[in-house]
């Protein structure tokens, strides 16, 4: 956590000094920041369910994110036995 604070501090101190120069760089140390804080269980136990809910509700950039198999796995994941997903296309179009 200690090192996860020091990237956070040198990203602050980065954007304090540059600017928008060298804004590429920022971001990348920031996805860095984001990613160490997303998979780090410590850093996620201090997030709120409105949090969770949030940054899981708005991360994916469009509807081309989400896929039948995208929510098929998150339902595997979280135990969800009682639910699945089919994907209704052309091929599909006369299920009823």
């Amino acid at each position: 956590m200690d090192e996860l604070i020091k990237d956070m501090n040198d990203c602050i101190e980065l954007w304090n000094i540059t600017g928008d120069k060298d804004i590429s760089l920022f971001f990348r140390l920031f996805r860095n920041i984001f990613m160490e804080l997303f998979r780090d269980d410590c850093a996620l136990n201090g997030m709120s369910t409105d949090d969770r809910l949030e940054v899981f509700c708005s991360i994916l950039q469009g509807a081309g994110d989400i896929t039948a198999e995208l929510l098929n796995e998150i339902l595997d994941n979280y135990g969800v036995e009682n639910l699945k997903v089919i994907e209704i296309g052309e091929q599909n179009e006369n299920l009823f």
